[in-house]
């Protein structure tokens, strides 16, 4: 291992932002802190998500298991709202109400890698 530049510590916690758009371009933000039980860092979890966003930024909350931003009930034939991941973000102390476990979360996103309708990208 080099001295100089040490891997960098997993942090305990970390946290998902992103954002739902409506029609008007109004934002809802919103974040979910995951207990890092596997101790990924940051940047391997970004990797991880990757190949699950369209177009480098989109996904389905309910496909993530993750809160859906979205306001509106009136979308065309009953179609979810995309999402846009923004950024994760690590901590090692935090004052929040919910944690989800990373370990379980990168199994359900991964278990709907050939669900019907999923697209991914090559």
């Amino acid at each position: 291992m080099d001295v100089e530049n040490p891997m960098p510590q997993p942090p305990k916690y970390l946290i998902l932002h992103y954002l739902h758009r409506d029609a008007g371009n109004y934002k809802n933000y919103g974040e979910v802190t995951f207990l890092n039980d596997i101790g990924l860092t940051i940047e391997q979890f970004e990797v991880y998500l990757g190949p699950y966003l369209q177009d480098y930024a989109y996904f389905y909350p309910t496909q993530w298991h993750v809160p859906s931003l979205d306001n509106d009930e009136g979308h065309v034939y009953g179609a979810e709202a995309w999402h846009e991941y923004l950024r994760i973000e690590g901590a090692d102390e935090l004052e929040v109400e919910e944690i989800f476990l990373l370990g379980i979360f990168l199994l359900e996103i991964g278990s709907q890698a050939n669900a019907p309708g999923q697209r991914r990208e090559t």
